[in-house]
């Protein structure tokens, strides 16, 4: 590797609709303004998948994917990264009534007489 650092992604995924397995490489310099590069592998069974995957990890950081929480970092290869995760939020549903004037609008009159033409609230 060269003086950039290269973030690898590697995910498999199931195909909704086919029965296909789908093994996603992206690959490129952290920081850089393009998304860097990608593959799309499929395969027939997530057995075959898992194992590519596990090969392309075992390539690229030095570590077995089973032995993977007790990671240990190899000279010039990729190393774990920890990523935080968005949590989900759930919304509290809002009510309102379209029939009241409770809040004028404070739109331009030709907009509002524009939206109710288009909308008819």
């Amino acid at each position: 590797m060269d003086d950039f650092l290269y973030l690898p992604t590697l995910q498999i995924w199931k195909e909704r609709r086919k029965d296909l397995w789908i093994l996603f490489t992206n690959w490129g310099r952290v920081g850089a303004s393009d998304p860097g590069q990608y593959q799309n592998t499929p395969f027939a069974a997530a057995a075959a998948a898992e194992e590519e995957f596990r090969k392309i990890f075992r390539s690229k950081s030095g570590n077995d994917w089973e032995d993977r929480d007790d990671f240990v970092e190899q000279r010039k290869k990729y190393r774990l990264v920890k990523v935080e995760h968005l949590r989900r939020v759930t919304k509290e549903e809002v009510e309102f009534d379209l029939e009241t004037d409770a809040a004028p609008s404070r739109l331009p009159a030709c907009t509002q007489l524009y939206t109710y033409s288009q909308t008819r609230l």
